[in-house]
């Protein structure tokens, strides 16, 4: 298998049933395809929807984690050093995040990538610099298309303090008005604001993030009930809870603690 002493990695997974990561950064970029299914790309809390065929790039330094909800997925990922990234591209792709969605790129990139792996995976004296080339075309790519991606906004004050404001109080009665009020902002604004920069609407992010709480303490809480933690993490119907994780996760909450103490 190719080494590159630290600065190149590529990895492919393929699961039948979705596996989280944890948190992380690296000192590397990263390239991420999706090749099938779907996840919650987190980049330093900031939830992202990645569907089949979109490409992420984040940049080295920043923190992430993806969420698959116990689906089927197929990814591909590279990360690396600024090595395998053309001089005459570097300050136009290598500072923020971003995601690509376009069916043309896509495929173009899912075929670089899948001759990356070749050569990773069975390589020779030429490998390094083949890889070095073909990963080169992956940022041309990149920065040819730049009117096509779309920019993860990680440092928009106001967006990033109701984040932290959801954060630090998940387990209470949080409403779009009042939040909006405190920033100072209509509930509107807020709205359109929170959906372009994450991706997803203000309640389904309220939503999502206290389900992850929810299942840290089922995986680590076993002296909880599931309709205490429930109210723990604020909602106010242990059966709407319950309907919610089932949904997200693919497994009723009992279901799911059961299968933790087995595992």
């Amino acid at each position: 298998m190719f080494s590159a002493e630290g600065e190149f990695y590529f990895d492919k997974v393929t699961r039948n049933i979705g596996k989280d990561s944890s948190e992380h950064l690296h000192d590397r970029a990263e390239i991420y395809y999706l090749k099938e299914g779907e996840c919650t790309y987190f980049i330093e809390n900031t939830p992202c929807n990645i569907k089949k065929g979109d490409i992420v790039f984040v940049p080295e330094g920043k923190k992430h984690k993806t969420v698959y909800n116990l689906n089927p997925y197929t990814r591909l990922l590279i990360n690396c050093t600024k090595k395998y990234i053309p001089e005459s591209v570097l300050d136009s792709v290598s500072h923020n995040v971003c995601i690509y969605r376009n069916p043309h790129i896509s495929s173009r990139i899912e075929e670089i990538m899948c001759l990356i792996e070749e050569e990773y995976t069975d390589s020779d004296e030429y490998s390094e610099e083949m890889i070095r080339a073909l990963t080169f075309q992956l940022f041309f790519i990149f920065a040819r298309n730049f009117d096509t991606k779309y920019i993860v906004r990680t440092g928009s004050e106001f967006i990033g303090r109701t984040i932290n404001y959801i954060q630090q109080n998940y387990s209470k009665d949080i409403t779009l008005t009042d939040v909006a009020q405190m920033n100072c902002v209509s509930a509107e604004h807020l709205s359109r604001s929170f959906k372009k920069e994450t991706g997803v609407n203000f309640n389904e992010y309220v939503t999502l993030f206290r389900l992850q709480k929810a299942e840290y303490m089922l995986r680590n809480e076993p002296g909880r009930s599931v309709s205490h933690i429930a109210y723990a993490v604020g909602f106010n119907d242990s059966n709407y809870f319950s309907h919610k994780f089932k949904k997200l996760y693919g497994i009723s909450p009992l279901k799911f603690r059961k299968g933790t103490k087995q595992a």
